[in-house]
């Protein structure tokens, strides 16, 4: 992905509302503050399979990276 990653334009379309709602007792992934305060959890997660919590399919490595490359660009709003 060429060009900085930013919350709003890259990573939180990423989040069906489906995958957003089974997190909401949780954390609302479609709030930039409190995503980025569990990005490591998430890309964790993300790899691991345990997510998404929705029972749709795991996610292809190139829709981890964009969450990984968000982190590594400073975690832009």
């Amino acid at each position: 992905m060429a060009g900085k990653v930013g919350y709003e334009k890259d990573v939180k379309p990423l989040f069906s509302s489906s995958q957003r709602e089974c997190m909401l007792d949780r954390f609302d992934r479609w709030n930039y503050e409190q995503t980025k305060s569990k990005v490591d959890k998430i890309v964790q997660r993300l790899k691991n399979g345990s997510m998404p919590d929705d029972d749709t399919a795991p996610w292809p490595p190139e829709r981890i990276a964009i969450v990984q490359k968000w982190k590594t660009d400073g975690l832009l709003p």
